[in-house]
């Protein structure tokens, strides 16, 4: 079997300490704030905090696609090493970067004949993509060839859940995922949505409940719903600064299921960019994804 190394994007949401020890390389994505000069993600839970805090105070942050350019500026040195390229990509309903990835892919295989590179579209975000990740790095880890791991994750991706709820609605409507209208109303109701994917790796939102307490609980309610413990080895639950959100919510599904092992990781900048301070959400594995 040839070998292969699996790549991703900065928006997976997992700590770049876990990803080196999966052995897989990232691309950082890139965000502004103010109109500044665009900056790496640094991947680091210290930095979208304290993003996160400017936010709070009124601080504008714009994100942008990683191109053609840098994608094949990446994967010059691993295919150049030997290495054929897994690549799971931020779902292309979200952001152009897939099609970036699929150009420098196409590029890259024609300048190395003898290469391989293939770029799932996860159709999904944040520690969900990161939770495809893991689970394609235990294919590739259980001995499966690149296009095997490659068609197990486009078979299996619908099966990965991603909930949402977000504490203010001015940045969903930012980035055009609802009205200015909506936006304003829902503040002025304490309205909170739960939102999840649907299968073109959208964000849509389920429900819109009255305050946070019943946004959580409506999120534990879809989860029981839909979730499948036997696909599960752990899920993983991410906040944008409100640990201790995700500390109850982990204390709510543990007493539902006490062996679970839960996962905590932190909402990236990149991706709190676009939902703002105060997200919540849960990754796993179910049925059910509309």
């Amino acid at each position: 079997m040839e070998p292969y190394i699996i790549t991703t994007e900065s928006t997976v949401d997992l700590p770049a300490a876990r990803l080196s020890a999966l052995g897989v390389p990232v691309i950082r994505m890139e965000y502004s704030e103010d109109g500044g000069e665009p900056r790496q993600d640094d991947m680091s839970q210290e930095s979208a905090f304290a993003v996160f805090e400017r936010m709070r105070a009124g601080s504008v942050v714009s994100t942008a696609l990683v191109n053609t350019q840098r994608f094949m500026d990446f994967w010059k040195p691993l295919l150049e090493a030997g290495s054929d390229v897994l690549h799971i990509a931020f779902s292309s309903a979200l952001s152009s970067t897939c099609q970036c990835a699929n150009m420098a892919a196409e590029e890259l295989m024609r300048a190395y004949p003898g290469r391989t590179i293939r770029v799932a579209d996860s159709r999904g975000a944040s520690g969900g993509q990161g939770l495809v990740v893991e689970h394609a790095a235990m294919q590739r880890d259980a001995g499966l060839s690149l296009l095997a791991c490659y068609d197990w994750v486009m078979e299996n991706r619908f099966s990965f859940h991603y909930l949402f709820t977000v504490d203010d609605l001015k940045y969903l409507q930012r980035g055009g995922r609802i009205s200015s209208a909506e936006a304003f109303v829902g503040s002025l109701l304490r309205i909170k949505p739960v939102l999840d994917m649907d299968l073109e790796g959208r964000l849509i939102p389920r429900a819109k409940v009255n305050g946070r307490g019943a946004s959580l609980r409506n999120m534990l309610q879809r989860f029981e719903d839909t979730f499948d413990e036997r696909l599960n080895p752990f899920i993983i639950l991410c906040n944008a600064d409100c640990t201790a959100d995700a500390e109850k919510m982990a204390a709510l599904i543990h007493g539902v299921h006490p062996s679970l092992e839960i996962r905590h990781s932190f909402i990236g900048t990149v991706i709190g960019a676009h939902s703002g301070p105060g997200t919540m959400a849960i990754f796993y594995r179910g049925h059910g994804r509309v």
